[in-house]
Formats: C-alpha cells, structure tokens, sequence
C-alpha cells in the first residue's frame, strides 16, 4: 500500500491497514487493468464539441446528479480520461434521445407541484373555496403520479448506464446518488443518514470554533486529531474504507475526470 493511501487510512481513522487493502484490492475498475490517470492514454476517440447550451449544460447536470455519476463520484472509481468519456458520452447520448419525455414528465410535476402549492396557500389563508377544499386529494394524487412518472425516466436512465460500470462502480454511484444533500466530502460514504450529516456538521462546528481559539499549533493539532477522531466514530467501518478508497483514486483521477467534462460536456461560456 503507497504511503498516501496509509495517510488516508490515519486521516479518516479505519482501524488496520489490512482492510484498505484488501477492499482496493476488491475494486477491479471496468473489467480489467485501469491505467492510472496520469498515465500515458490513446487519443481520445470522442469528437470536439461546441460548448453546450446552458439549458442543455443544466439539464444533463442534473441527470447526472440523479444518477449518482457526479464529478467526485467518477473520479472516486479511479477512471481514466477515456473511461470518464465513456460514461459522459452514454449519459449524454440517453439524454439526447430522451430529452422530449423527460422534460415533458418534469413539467407535467412541476405543474402539478405548483397547482397543490396554490391550494393549499388558499386554504392556509383562508381564501379556498369548499371546491378547493375537497380538491387536496385529488391534487395530492396528481403529484404523486406526476413524480412517479418522471422517476421512470430517471430509473430507465439508470438502467441504460448499469451495462457500462462494473459492480464496484455500481456501489460508489448508489452512494453518490442517495447520499444527503450537503454530503459534500462524505457523499461517497455508503448508506450515509442524515443523522451522520449532521453529527459530521456539529464536529465541523466544533473543530471551527477550537480552532479560532488555539493559542499555538499544538492546539490547532490537538484540535484536528479530535475532529478525525469524532468522524471516525461518526462514520461506520465500511464508509470508513469506502472514503479512504475513493479519496486516494480521487488523487490520481481528478485531472482526467475534468479533462473528460471539457471534451464530452462543455460548459456554456456563462457557467462557472
């Protein structure tokens, strides 16, 4: 095991050398060898493309949050450039053969999202007439159906791209895809609660306002080697390894993942 994977074991604080090793040993990325990202790679065999329109950037942003193939996600299986291009070129391409269901499903829920909110602002203000009244159910039911419907595309999205990864990836993507909302660095912690998020959000706060108040470096010290030690406790074994794993093909892999993103998904001029 390098030296950089041992300083994220200590980092995140999973017990023994050992387990790291043999669950890095376990994530066999794409049915074979992977190169690693800094490596040497084949000219990339995807076209140039144009920089995409901000509804379209917006759009597949989105299906790939849903999806669970975010940036930190792609770059945590350790992809090489071609790999990432691979994966962006399948979701883009579902994308474009589906874009017309998928944004008529959105809006048929967002309409219907919109049509209970105004109903039950009128009943909460006192102004609903007894039709409106009656009709929360009825609404309540649209919207239920109008989500499901729209949930479909995104599942059927999520089928097309199981052929493409391997078990492993599989199991960093479900992480990606039902982590809390403000996981940040942890969402690739499996089966992460929101409980954790926000036992993880108290440590930050606390690790903060110690260290506000160090008086020297050893109270700063002092005060991170108590903040990895309540994350440790926080975070069970397995994320535990699954951070650390992800954190050190990260490492390597970051560069190639946005190389990948420019070429497959260029950014309109005014996203950031």
């Amino acid at each position: 095991m390098s030296d950089k994977a041992k300083r994220n074991v200590i980092r995140v604080g999973i017990p023994g050398v050992a387990l790291l090793g043999a669950v890095a040993a376990a994530m066999v990325l794409w049915q074979g060898p992977v190169a690693p990202a800094g490596a040497q790679e084949v000219a990339s065999t995807q076209p140039e493309r144009e920089a995409l329109d901000e509804l379209t950037y917006s759009r597949v942003r989105d299906l790939r949050g849903r999806l669970g193939l975010t940036s930190q996600a792609l770059a945590g299986m350790g992809l090489t450039r071609g790999q990432a291009e691979s994966v962006l070129q399948r979701v883009l391409g579902w994308y474009e053969a589906n874009e017309a269901t998928w944004t008529a499903r959105r809006q048929a829920a967002g309409s219907a999202r919109q049509a209970l909110r105004r109903a039950l602002r009128a009943v909460r203000d006192g102004t609903a007439a007894a039709a409106v009244r009656e009709s929360l159910p009825q609404l309540q039911a649209a919207v239920t159906a109008a989500e499901q419907a729209e949930q479909s595309t995104v599942d059927a999205a999520r089928t097309h791209m199981q052929s493409a990864l391997t078990a492993s990836q599989q199991t960093i993507v479900n992480a990606a895809r039902s982590a809390p909302e403000g996981a940040g660095e942890f969402a690739l912690a499996p089966n992460l609660t929101a409980g954790q998020l926000s036992a993880i959000a108290r440590a930050k706060t606390r690790r903060a306002r110690l260290s506000i108040t160090a008086a020297n470096g050893a109270a700063r010290g002092a005060t991170n080697t108590a903040y990895t030690q309540a994350i440790a406790g926080i975070l069970t074994p397995a994320q535990r390894t699954a951070l650390a794993v992800a954190h050190d093909n990260a490492a390597m892999a970051r560069a190639a993942i946005a190389a990948a993103e420019a070429r497959v998904l260029p950014p309109p001029a005014e996203v950031p």
